[in-house]
């Protein structure tokens, strides 16, 4: 059965209060903040990017009164083929007792993105997704997976290769050419809750699932599923976490 399409409206494409105004109103917080340097980012190499055989990123003028965006492309139609992209601070996000990381990114899939992919935190690793198959290479991770080609979200947590996955946005693929805010909450070392345009999500990720032994950092990667070349924009990326 092919998946249903539903669009969530989210003309504003700004942060969810749902998921910072509680971060927001602590004291010791740190802040990996992309949405003002997203592009200045990409362009001075404060993110990495790896292919897997081809990939590339491209940033795109502003519209709709949105700041610039970039634009993820997997370079060609060849299946498997596409870019890994990880954010230069891999030391910052360790979930722990008594901690609370929030994350949060706005994109917006394309016309032509059959694709396979992952938005959230991921060990550092130049290959988190597989570069032959459609599964993951890195075992620690929290955030969004795709991995069917039709764009249905999963919420994934993975501590050291035990990993399981929620379901989100009510299993409706997203919609192309509409942009979704994507994050989370990790409270503690207890439970992992999803949100979708701000609305929180029931099917949470539990503590065997929440990955304590390496670092994270934020990543993004995008993988043709078949033989159709993807493409994704992302407006910004927003990550903090309490000290």
């Amino acid at each position: 059965m092919s998946a249903r399409t539903v669009a969530i409206t989210n003309t504003t494409a700004e942060r969810s209060d749902s998921i910072w105004g509680r971060i927001d109103q602590l004291r010791d917080i740190a802040y990996v903040d992309f949405r003002a340097n997203f592009m200045e980012g990409i362009v001075t190499g404060k993110w990495a990017l790896t292919q897997n055989s081809a990939g590339a990123w491209d940033t795109q003028a502003s519209e709709a009164g949105r700041m610039g965006m970039v634009r993820v492309d997997t370079g060609d139609a060849t299946q498997y083929h596409g870019p890994n992209i990880q954010a230069d601070n891999s030391g910052l996000f360790i979930p722990a007792v008594d901690k609370i990381i929030a994350f949060e990114a706005c994109i917006r899939p394309t016309t032509t993105m059959a694709s396979d992919f992952f938005l959230g935190l991921a060990g550092v690793n130049a290959t988190v997704l597989t570069t032959n198959g459609h599964s993951f290479t890195e075992t620690n991770t929290i955030g969004f997976e795709s991995l069917t080609g039709d764009k249905v979200l999963l919420g994934r947590g993975d501590k050291a290769g035990t990993a399981d996955t929620s379901t989100v946005n009510g299993g409706d693929a997203l919609v192309v050419a509409t942009w979704y805010n994507l994050g989370f909450v990790v409270e503690g070392l207890t439970k992992v809750t999803f949100f979708v345009n701000g609305v929180a999500q029931t099917d949470t990720i539990v503590t065997a699932n929440i990955p304590t032994a390496e670092a994270l950092a934020p990543t993004f990667a995008l993988h043709n599923y078949a033989s159709e070349r993807g493409y994704c924009d992302i407006l910004w990326m927003r990550a903090a976490q309490t000290l």
